[in-house]
């Protein structure tokens, strides 16, 4: 099956990188972060204006809602995890562990996990529908946490980090399998197949396909030319696909991993990322791809069979 990938919206308002977004739980709605501490909130059904949803005085690099509330948890380049009421527009909570970076953070179940720049997964749960407690901290690397997923269905979760390691963790957060066979940090984890498979992206430009089960390392490839930032299934088109610092996002087949479409600059001048793609959403029922980048734009790609 073809697959071609449209431009279809290019939005602005930033002002400075961006490195997180997040899609509402009824994907109607789009939350996007970065170096300039903004979270702005995107209608999809017409996007062209953007609201101030919260402000930091520091950046942000990762976002997830607190489950069941109105509250939005953002991971600060500051090492700050805020939480923020969206409806009230103010800050409840802040949450310093450490003055090093929240690189990402996932929910397992009712627990979220947070990744840490110096190094330390911590574990964390919902008190209220406005706030956390932290349960335990566990130190897993002596290099930064750049990526943290939560297994689709098993009490399991994956973390890559500035050491090129991929480990597999229990829930407990103790770990279960270190893996190895990446030159430079790890920044973007995808599982596959329910889980059977992961995917790990790392600056060294190369995807590497491990088998969960075995640990065993299944394929490597390089996928770009620079940092592969993300990788992001979608999975109502059978594709994977994936950001990287040389300014592209490439579409793979999900089953054999071979490259299906790419988009880039010099083949939409104007409407494609001048700068490094760092990080990707899936609106499934609309089909829409979306990107954030280094240019401080926001991209809507339309995917569709040809």
């Amino acid at each position: 099956m073809k697959f071609d990938i449209i431009p279809q919206h290019k939005l602005s308002g930033h002002k400075d990188c961006l490195y997180s977004i997040l899609l509402s739980p009824d994907q109607n709605e789009l939350y996007t972060a970065g170096s300039d501490g903004l979270v702005a909130r995107w209608d999809l059904s017409n996007p062209a204006d953007a609201q101030l949803a919260a402000q930091l005085k520091n950046g942000i690099y990762t976002m997830r809602f607190l489950p069941n509330s109105k509250s939005l948890l953002l991971g600060s380049i500051k090492g700050g995890l805020h939480v923020v009421d969206l409806l009230q527009h103010k800050e409840l909570h802040l949450y310093q562990r450490s003055d090093d970076p929240i690189f990402d953070m996932d929910w397992l179940g009712d627990q979220l996990f947070v990744a840490h720049g110096d190094g330390v997964v911590s574990q964390w749960e919902a008190e209220s529908l406005q706030s956390l407690r932290m349960q335990q901290k566990t130190a897993v690397s002596t290099a930064a946490i750049r990526c943290l997923l939560a297994h689709p269905t098993e009490p399991l979760f994956a973390t890559g980090s500035s050491d090129g390691a991929v480990r597999l963790h229990q829930a407990a957060g103790g770990v279960l399998q270190t893996l190895t066979a990446h030159t430079s940090s790890v920044f973007s984890l995808l599982w596959l197949s329910g889980g059977k498979y992961l995917l790990s992206g790392s600056r060294d430009a190369h995807i590497a396909v491990w088998e969960t089960e075995t640990g065993k390392l299944l394929d490597k490839f390089p996928a770009h030319l620079f940092t592969v930032n993300h990788l992001l299934h979608l999975p109502e088109v059978g594709l994977v696909a994936s950001a990287s610092r040389d300014k592209t996002i490439k579409l793979w087949d999900d089953k054999s991993l071979e490259l299906v479409k790419v988009a880039s600059y010099d083949k939409f001048p104007g409407m494609a990322h001048s700068h490094s793609v760092n990080k990707l959403a899936w609106q499934a029922e609309k089909r829409q791809l979306i990107s954030v980048g280094d240019d401080r734009k926001v991209l809507i790609w339309q995917i569709s069979e040809t």
